[in-house]
């Protein structure tokens, strides 16, 4: 039974994005979600490896970067997916701008925590470690 839970949970953590882009997909168009899907899974597969990587804590701008860009895939999901996409009938660049405006507000709201957190947690010492 172990076994098939560890399946299991694998087997989510590794479709989840496919849920997203088919919101999007049918919300606007196969194209986009493709695209979607993409993006998704260009950071969610290294992101599956990390352990402890210290790089963020070295290089703030780029954390902020990557963050923005996490945030604002998944709030392009929530924008250009079925539900919102269909009531609202956004242009899909327009969709794309208020999620990416969504991932910077998120970000900048939650950067003073996270900066604390780089302060006060003690470095691995090491590269990213990928496992």
């Amino acid at each position: 039974m172990k076994i098939l839970a560890l399946i299991g949970r694998r087997a989510v953590l590794l479709l989840w994005p496919l849920f997203l882009a088919a919101l999007v997909a049918v919300g606007s168009g196969a194209g986009w979600g493709l695209v979607e899907g993409a993006v998704l899974y260009a950071w969610w597969i290294p992101a599956l490896g990390f352990r402890r990587a210290t790089w963020p804590r070295r290089h703030q701008n780029l954390a902020f970067g990557c963050f923005v860009g996490v945030l604002g895939s998944l709030f392009l999901a929530l924008t250009a997916g079925a539900p919102l996409h269909l009531a609202t009938r956004w242009p899909m660049w327009g969709c794309a701008l208020v999620a990416l405006l969504a991932g910077t507000a998120v970000t900048a709201a939650m950067w003073p925590a996270q900066r604390r957190f780089y302060a006060t947690t003690a470095p691995t010492g090491g590269r990213s470690a990928a496992t």
